[in-house]
């Protein structure tokens, strides 16, 4: 009697994985093709506020780095939150401290992002 196997990829998860960045040089990893927020813990003064200063993805696989611009926003309404949605590629994202006055030594925060593929079967 022959039988019929049916593999389902494994269950999605539910809305966007949030990544607290805790630290001046975080590493961490998001799910290939789904929605992420950044959550900035890193403190800063009174007034002051992070803004993206650069976000790119390595396009160019394991062999060569090739930067190409990543589409990260800050979200309305929260702040010190930023929402982007993963590609295929790693990510690399520095942000810097601002504020309204001048500032000689702006704190800078780099992210590192790796991707978690999601598996075919």
């Amino acid at each position: 009697m022959p039988f019929l196997l049916t593999i389902e990829a494994p269950p999605l998860p539910l809305g966007p994985r949030i990544v607290t960045v805790d630290k001046s040089d975080f590493k961490g990893s998001v799910t290939q093709r789904h929605d992420f927020r950044l959550h900035m813990a890193v403190p800063l003064a009174p007034g002051h506020r992070w803004e993206i200063k650069e976000a790119v993805q390595n396009t160019g696989g394991t062999t060569s780095e090739k930067w190409e611009p990543f589409d990260l926003k800050p979200l309305p309404g929260e702040a010190g939150v930023f929402g982007g949605s993963a590609g295929g590629y790693p990510i690399r994202i520095v942000f810097v401290e601002k504020s309204d006055g001048w500032q000689l030594f702006p704190e800078t925060v780099t992210v590192l992002l790796s991707i978690e593929l999601i598996p075919l079967c």
